[in-house]
């Protein structure tokens, strides 16, 4: 009888990446005013969306767009209930609940009774007739905590990547921690606290919390040893703490904790900074964390007295600027910044970046894009934005994993990392490709793609090279018998050409055969039985 073949292929499409340079650390810093005329700012929080909620520490939360303008109406006044009076009371924290554009929940931290003698967390809702302001009567007090003194109060509120609401409490105030509350673990002055907000009444104990089930700790506790935490935030990108805890008066602290790494003690009053403080402070048995950087608080030779926590840079306008952790010094105005995704670190390297005027620096803050700012507190009232000397924004290609399904003729779609007032070019091997000039690019050929990042004419980059390979989709051609016997016995050798590192999958796809060997090769064998017409074909895959 007659014997028909045809044949089939498959290619896999490969895509090989570059791997992207190590970013520079900015070598520099402007703060370029952005908003003005505020009263004693010191917190900046975004809630998911281009407002930022400016915190006065007198009682305010005023908003701002994201070109500066303020709203005349505060989102919530609170002047009537915090304690108003000295350096460190008042309205000191605020942090948005996680799913805030559909709850409308967000929390406060502050100071109030005679001597700032209780702080207050309280749960307020967005009002439902405008989403610019607050509800007032909305109050709800998830808990207080007394204050022996009226300074060390902490305040900062962050949400964490989990969900939980951290909270930071100074070890109580005056000097030396006299009453040794930040190692007492039965307080929670001295702390850091994580509490959930979402179950329990009025919050719950998130159960993964370190000290859970040991009656001598504070079930809220995250972290033990803190004097005076100002600020602490998370990387965006990690989850990673990064915390500023202010010295007594010899050393100011830098402390990080990889995310999830809760239970730490950072060793107030045993240690401040890298040194004994109060040796009968230290308990044995604990294992200390030191800090990842400290320098010394000597005001009078302009080194700083009170460290401002700060964040990560996430944003995309400055590439130089992108994974550096940026904080402050209150007195001195100076600024230092590390390498937070530097490989293999803590240990991180620092490096001062700015010695700036004495604005005293409150607070940082980032928007929704993680650019950010930071608030002259009290001579001023001003938040900067705080940009590099290099313009050069942050250029990448972002999907760098395709699907593995992909064949030559298909097309690739390359992202661009996208930023406000961005434009494109996509380039092919070092030259631009006309009318590319979107944030996405749809390849189709072999060659070296990158994307050049346009601010402006004279402010652009350009990412790193990602090199398109599409493996040429093989041809084949079976050779072999078509005019054959059915008698169930004679072999027939079908072939189709033998190249190295390729797959051959044959089927008799019609007919009455059956492959005898060289499945899996360029060439096989079958007998073909009684029956109709058949048809070998062959898939051949480019791996």
């Amino acid at each position: 009888m007659s014997n028909f073949y045809s044949y089939l292929y498959s290619s896999i499409f490969m895509l090989v990446v570059m791997a992207l340079p190590v970013l520079a650390q900015p070598t520099g810093i402007n703060l370029v005013t952005f908003s003005t005329g505020y009263s004693r700012p010191l917190s900046i929080e975004n809630c998911g969306d281009e407002r930022l909620f400016i915190v006065q520490q007198r009682g305010l939360i005023v908003i701002c767009d994201l070109q500066g303008n303020k709203l005349p109406t505060p989102f919530l006044d609170l002047t009537g209930v915090v304690n108003q009076t000295g350096n460190e009371c008042g309205l000191l924290g605020l942090a948005f609940h996680p799913n805030y554009a559909t709850n409308g929940y967000f929390y406060v931290n502050y100071t109030a009774g005679s001597s700032c003698g209780t702080s207050y967390v309280a749960r307020y809702s967005r009002s439902a007739g405008n989403p610019n302001l607050a509800d007032p009567a909305s109050a709800v007090i998830l808990f207080t905590l007394t204050q022996p003194y009226s300074n060390h109060n902490g305040g900062n509120m962050e949400f964490g990547p989990d969900g939980y609401l951290y909270i930071g409490f100074g070890d109580g105030g005056s000097g030396g921690d006299p009453e040794n509350y930040a190692q007492t673990t039965a307080s929670r002055l001295g702390k850091i606290l994580r509490i959930d907000v979402n179950s329990g009444s009025p919050y719950g104990i998130p159960p993964t919390n370190p000290f859970v089930g040991n009656s001598a700790y504070a079930p809220e506790i995250w972290a033990v040893g803190v004097r005076n935490p100002w600020r602490f935030s998370f990387d965006r990108a990690n989850g990673n703490m990064w915390m500023g805890d202010v010295g007594q008066g010899g050393w100011e602290e830098i402390n990080f904790a990889p995310a999830g790494a809760g239970g730490r003690n950072y060793g107030w009053k045993c240690y401040e900074g890298n040194v004994t403080y109060s040796a009968g402070a230290c308990n044995s048995g604990i294992t200390y964390t030191f800090p990842v950087f400290v320098y010394p608080s000597d005001d009078e030779n302009n080194n700083g007295c009170s460290v401002t926590g700060g964040f990560v840079y996430r944003g995309v306008q400055f590439g130089n600027m992108h994974g550096a952790y940026l904080f402050a010094d209150y007195c001195s105005g100076k600024f230092w910044t590390t390498n937070a995704d530097a490989a293999g670190a803590p240990p991180f390297t620092f490096t001062q970046i700015l010695d700036g005027n004495n604005f005293q620096f409150g607070g940082f803050g980032e928007d929704v894009y993680g650019e950010l700012y930071v608030a002259a507190t009290v001579s001023s009232g001003v938040i900067y934005r705080i940009e590099s000397t290099n313009c050069a924004p942050l250029a990448r290609i972002t999907n760098s994993t395709p699907p593995a399904t992909l064949c030559q003729g298909d097309v690739y779609t390359l992202q661009a990392l996208s930023g406000q007032g961005f434009s494109y070019q996509w380039r092919l091997n070092g030259l631009d490709i006309l009318g590319a000039t979107n944030a996405t690019y749809n390849a189709t050929q072999n060659g070296a793609y990158s994307v050049r990042v346009i601010k402006t004419p004279s402010c652009t980059a350009t990412s790193a090279v990602t090199n398109l390979v599409f493996k040429t989709t093989p041809n084949p051609v079976i050779t072999g018998e078509t005019d054959v016997c059915d008698d169930g016995t004679t072999q027939y050798t079908y072939s189709v050409q033998n190249t190295p590192g390729y797959q051959y999958n044959w089927s008799i796809t019609s007919g009455n055969g059956a492959i005898v060997s060289g499945q899996g090769t360029a060439a096989i064998t079958v007998v073909w039985n009684s029956g109709t017409a058949g048809i070998v074909a062959v898939e051949v895959i480019n791996p």
